[in-house]
């Protein structure tokens, strides 16, 4: 096997100003081009120009590439193929497949085409790689196959060149389409922050409508059924409130939303929380808009109801509101209280109150199922599919 070629210690010109003096190929192409490129001396093989693209594939610096050789740089079983292979400098170029050395050890399958060309008058190689570096090498019956280079030098940096050129017309328009989807979000999140606006402004005017004909002289059967509407209502309002603050705008804190309508339930019937303690515990559920409002306004018939009805005559007692993530799939809604119960002849399922048919509808809409139990009080339980 023949001596591995040394670098000789004469000074020689910087490779980037003899490839500009030779013609042979464009100094800028060849420093920025994305393909890793060298030029090797064809007398002793050893390396006297590498671009970007090679030093940063490779792991070496540049000064270390400009100081090792090809032999070097292929591995030992390989070695004696690339001096059979190589082709002289002044025959046709070509291309071998085979694997070179990474500075970190690896190796690496790799397509280099051999061009001929001439440095300071003196025959060299131009050699580019263009298979990716970094891929595992794969299973091959030779590891130097021959392929015959069927275009020239200039026609290959021409068709590089337009391809560069290809893809930044590509990217251009990609990041004009890119701009113009952010200034149509932008719009679009403008008009729904201005809608919930609305609806919520909206909601809080029927709101304060129904509180002022309730302040009139109404028959005192008439009291309750405003103050109850006007409640819904709310509940409706504070939906909107709580989703000024969602992120994304489909899904709502559930936690934070039902501690809201607790609130609102306590202010709007004035109930004293020394005799009654709404006590709460729930998960901290991301609830979809779509099941949220429903939630709500169940929550509220049935807070209203047991802080209404489950402890007359000054009865002390306590309500319990859960919200649970039962499983990955259901969700569930429970109210239960110490009170004196409901009614024997309630028929949840088919109810005659208002009340009560809401609760039965808004729980047909979310899918779920209703279930009252009347043991030391009043438990309800509601179970839907997330």
């Amino acid at each position: 096997m023949p001596k591995t070629p040394r670098r000789s210690a004469s000074p020689r010109r910087p490779a980037s100003e003899s490839l500009a003096a030779s013609g042979a190929f464009y100094p800028l192409v060849f420093a920025q081009s994305p393909v890793p490129m060298w030029v090797v001396d064809g007398a002793t093989l050893t390396l006297l120009a590498v671009n970007d693209a090679a030093v940063r594939d490779s792991g070496y610096t540049r000064s270390e590439l400009l100081d090792l050789t090809v032999p070097a740089l292929c591995l030992l079983e390989d070695l004696a193929v690339v001096f059979a292979e190589t082709p002289e400098p002044t025959s046709q170029g070509r291309a071998l497949v085979g694997r070179l050395r990474r500075k970190d050890g690896g190796f690496m399958e790799v397509h280099l085409t051999w061009t001929p060309l001439a440095v300071e008058g003196k025959p060299a190689w131009l050699v580019l790689r263009t298979v990716p570096m970094g891929r595992e090498p794969s299973a091959v019956a030779s590891p130097m196959a021959q392929l015959v280079l069927t275009r020239s030098l200039p026609e290959l940096t021409a068709s590089l060149i337009d391809a560069h050129r290809v893809l930044q017309a590509a990217l251009e328009e990609s990041r004009a389409t890119e701009a113009h989807l952010r200034v149509t979000l932008h719009a679009r999140d403008e008009r729904l922050q201005d809608m919930q606006y609305r609806i919520k402004t909206t909601l809080q005017l029927a709101m304060s409508l129904f509180n002022l004909q309730r302040g009139q002289n109404l028959e005192p059967h008439l009291t309750a059924p405003f103050a109850a509407s006007a409640q819904r209502l709310k509940v409706l309002a504070l939906l909107h409130e709580v989703l000024d603050h969602a992120s994304p705008a489909t899904n709502i804190d559930g936690s934070a939303y039902l501690h809201a309508l607790r609130a609102a339930v306590i202010r709007t019937y004035r109930v004293d929380t020394h005799r009654i303690a709404l006590t709460a515990d729930l998960e901290p559920l991301a609830l979809p808009l779509a099941q949220a409002q429903p939630c709500g306004l169940i929550l509220n018939e049935l807070l209203t109801n047991a802080v209404t009805h489950a402890f007359p005559e000054d009865r002390s007692g306590m309500v319990m509101m859960e919200l649970r993530g039962s499983s990955e799939s259901s969700v569930m809604l429970r109210v239960t209280d110490t009170g004196v119960g409901v009614p024997a002849a309630l028929d949840i399922h088919q109810p005659t109150r208002l009340g009560w048919q809401l609760v039965t509808l808004l729980t047909q809409q979310l899918h779920g199922e209703l279930v009252l139990e009347r043991d030391r009080g009043t438990c309800i339980t509601v179970r839907w599919p997330r």
